[in-house]
């Protein structure tokens, strides 16, 4: 009936103001959907938070996946410099275990290369050399040390057109941000990142065939800031809109679109989190009921974003959570005294506004 309505009403028209109409509502039209599509991928239902039984930590935990598993590796807590692993089965959390012989005052970063496990962290106490060493599944190899680069925080690993690919804040004072890769024999020399910088050092992960990189700002600027990597040079960095750390946010392509997570601004504990489609980053959203001093580690596994962080204030446990999009609100179909069908979220009366109002004594289905 709406569409025979709308015909006539468009017959009066000239071919010239049909034109633009149809121009105009294909515009709307893919609006409404791109918007309604951005909606969805912002619609995530985290699980209640866990806790990693008998493991803490002072600054929280890297995770990545390896060999059908969720790994999580973190130093020590309080003073306790060591660094410590564990791995997921879907079901529960193996017994922590350490990396003999090495040990961080910051906490390690993971990822997967050529069939390891790698991970690479600043030394310990005022030793800010980068060291990594790599596990084949039994045993971690000797750690080694990257040669000529050092930071005060610690690196992030990505792998990225076959490379192992590790950016990091500089040391002491140095906020400029750098980055080497591996090739499975040698680092190349660090380069460094122009024009941009970091108080904490930056998180790095893998997107559309690009490698991004995501930061707080120097110093006092919580702003988060990223950039994206090709192959030959970084892009100009871009701030996302709105939103604020005083640590650094993680990052994890899931389903499509990059995800970000991080700790909120100053004293604010809460865990945030935003999405990019390839073009914007939607608004933030906060996982409900949970916190953290430092900031969360993201990875996909099983099908799931999984996200664990230390506690709030001297809380050093480990807790962890997962999500998946949730499904979207039932929608509802009523009949309207103007004889139509509307269907969507709301009541009868809400759907049948500006038709007449709703008969409830009629049902209707909406036709495919």
């Amino acid at each position: 009936m709406i569409a025979i309505a709308t015909r006539r009403f468009l017959s009066s028209w000239s071919v010239h103001e049909r034109r633009l109409a149809r121009t105009a509502f294909f515009a709307l039209a893919v609006l409404v959907f791109s918007f309604m599509g951005d909606a969805r991928a912002q619609n995530l239902a985290w699980a209640p938070q866990q806790h990693i039984n008998g493991v803490g930590s002072s600054n929280g935990p890297s995770v990545t996946v390896f060999e059908n598993r969720l790994f999580a590796a973190w130093k020590g807590v309080h003073d306790d410099q060591g660094i410590y692993w564990s791995s997921f089965n879907g079901s529960a959390w193996a017994p922590q275990q350490k990396i003999n012989g090495v040990g961080t005052s910051f906490g390690p970063s993971l990822a997967v290369f050529e069939g390891r496990l790698f991970a690479a962290w600043k030394g310990v106490h005022d030793d800010q050399g980068i060291y990594w060493s790599s596990f084949d599944g039994q045993a971690w190899a000797p750690q080694q040390r990257i040669n000529g680069v050092g930071s005060s925080q610690g690196p992030s690993l990505a792998v990225f057109e076959g490379r192992l690919f590790a950016a990091w804040k500089g040391v002491n004072d140095d906020q400029g941000i750098y980055w080497s890769s591996f090739d499975g024999h040698a680092w190349s020399p660090q380069q460094k990142i122009g024009g941009v910088g970091s108080s904490n050092g930056p998180q790095l992960t893998v997107f559309e065939n690009r490698l991004f990189a995501a930061w707080k700002g120097v110093h006092d600027d919580q702003g988060i800031y990223w950039s994206s990597f090709n192959g030959n040079s970084w892009a100009p960095q871009q701030k996302i809109g709105g939103v604020g750390t005083s640590f650094g946010p993680s990052l994890a392509a899931f389903e499509g679109r990059l995800f970000a997570a991080w700790k909120g601004v100053h004293d604010d504990q809460g865990i945030y989190w935003s999405s990019f489609n390839g073009n914007s980053w939607a608004g933030q959203e906060r996982i409900n009921g949970v916190g953290t001093s430092q900031g969360p580690s993201l990875a996909v596994f099983e099908g799931r974003l999984f996200a664990a962080w230390k506690g709030v204030h001297d809380d050093q446990g480990i807790y962890w959570s997962s999500a998946v999009h949730a499904a979207p609100p039932p929608q509802i179909c009523a009949h309207c005294n103007d004889g139509s069908c509307q269907c969507g979220q709301g009541s009868g009366d809400q759907l049948c506004s500006g038709h007449g109002g709703n008969d409830p004594s009629i049902g209707c289905v909406q036709q495919p």
